[in-house]
């Protein structure tokens, strides 16, 4: 299961403020978040929980290479050091 930080806290963004393109997606996604912070990270997860790998997100678009990634869908969480800012699933095809 994903850990149980992984939920949404209180004042935490809408899901509506995080974007992620193209999903589905085959070998790269654009993450899109309005909070920029040096602290920021974006991990992400499997279905199964398991943390594939974590960026640092200082920017207000990150690139990330799915082309390794199997297909399925995946959990996309943006966070900085004490709480969740939001998170949205995308696929990968």
């Amino acid at each position: 299961l994903i850990p149980e930080d992984v939920g949404i806290s209180d004042g935490a963004l809408l899901n509506r403020e995080l974007y992620i393109y193209p999903n589905p997606a085959t070998d790269q996604i654009n993450i899109r978040y309005p909070v920029s912070d040096i602290r920021n990270s974006i991990i992400i997860y499997d279905l199964f929980g398991r943390k594939l790998e974590e960026i640092q997100a200082t920017q207000l678009q990150t690139r990330i290479d799915v082309s390794a990634y199997p297909p399925g869908v995946y959990l996309s969480v943006l966070k900085n050091q004490n709480r969740i800012l939001g998170k949205i699933k995308f696929v990968v095809k």
